[in-house]
């Protein structure tokens, strides 16, 4: 496997969530990776992040809850959190666990790092899921049995959506918020494919599974607020639905994946899709539905 360079999600840190850095300005290779990334987060990374007393409805507890139109940023951030969860996972089921161990150690590497403090800053309890991810990689190294393993990663993927939680529900829940945070999610896996595939051969199997996760992961978020997009306009929906599976098929296997710029272009033709049925930034909304059902998703858990 060739030499890792820095995970680009793990040092982005304030500039995701208030904007500051600006999709394809110099820098250097590294950061590059993560500027469509920055972009993604819209109008909303650039408005600043509040904290409330209280909670909705208890479901933040004493922590507050994150307001304002910064919380997508948030969001966003634990929408990379699950998506890394889910590679590990992926690797794990494919019998790697050294690749599994890995992809768990990079989330403690991000919760520990300044990523983690800003999330703590918001109320994240960084330290302790950090330390209840080293479970993971245990349970990865020692070669747990399945139901086991189970318990403790359905336990972290529980941590990340409590989390979730302090972020208002019709924010949190709002169709123009899963767009970008899908957006982020396809401008991640685009940026780790090119990192994995040389020309038709996988040249990074723990890039190809991120890029694999994240494109997953994203089509879950869509998949939970469906029958609000469906509404909007049921045939671009429909269209959006095509160009996901159209990707996902793409990068159902390890086996002959396609070049970086056939990937691009996939990814290209869900970011137009869902540009088609974006409204606008939700920012300050206090109402919102429940969201669609999540049948037009992915599996959560393994991208497969």
């Amino acid at each position: 496997m060739v030499q890792r360079r820095t995970k680009i999600w793990l040092g982005l840190g304030t500039a995701l969530l208030t904007g500051v850095v600006a999709a394809g300005a110099a820098m250097p290779d590294a950061d590059r990776q993560g500027a469509g990334l920055a972009g993604a987060a819209s109008a909303y990374a650039a408005l600043p992040v509040q904290l409330a007393a209280g909670g909705e409805g208890g479901e933040a507890g004493a922590h507050g809850h994150v307001e304002g139109s910064g919380a997508v940023g948030y969001l966003i951030r634990l929408a990379m959190l699950e998506s890394h969860l889910r590679a590990g996972k992926a690797s794990r089921d494919e019998g790697d666990a050294e690749n599994a161990a890995r992809h768990f150690n990079h989330v403690i590497q991000a919760l520990e790092g300044d990523m983690g403090r800003e999330l703590a800053a918001l109320g994240f309890e960084s330290e302790h899921v950090a330390q209840e991810m080293l479970a993971l990689v245990y349970a990865v190294e020692e070669g747990a049995p399945d139901d086991e393993f189970g318990d403790v990663y359905g336990h972290m993927l529980h941590e990340v959506d409590e989390h979730a939680l302090f972020v208002d529900a019709g924010l949190r829940r709002h169709p123009d918020v899963a767009i970008e945070i899908a957006n982020a999610l396809l401008a991640d896996a685009r940026h780790e494919y090119e990192e994995a595939v040389a020309g038709t051969d996988i040249a990074a199997l723990e890039e190809y599974q991120d890029a694999r996760a994240s494109v997953w992961t994203a089509r879950d978020r869509i998949g939970a607020v469906a029958s609000d997009l469906r509404d909007r306009d049921r045939d671009a929906f429909a269209r959006l639905i095509a160009a996901f599976d159209g990707l996902q098929a793409a990068m159902a296997t390890v086996d002959a994946p396609l070049d970086a710029g056939a990937v691009s272009a996939l990814i290209s033709a869900v970011e137009f899709r869902l540009s088609g049925l974006y409204r606008g930034p939700a920012a300050g909304v206090s109402e919102g539905g429940e969201g669609g059902e999540g049948g037009e998703g992915g599996e959560r858990g393994t991208p497969n």
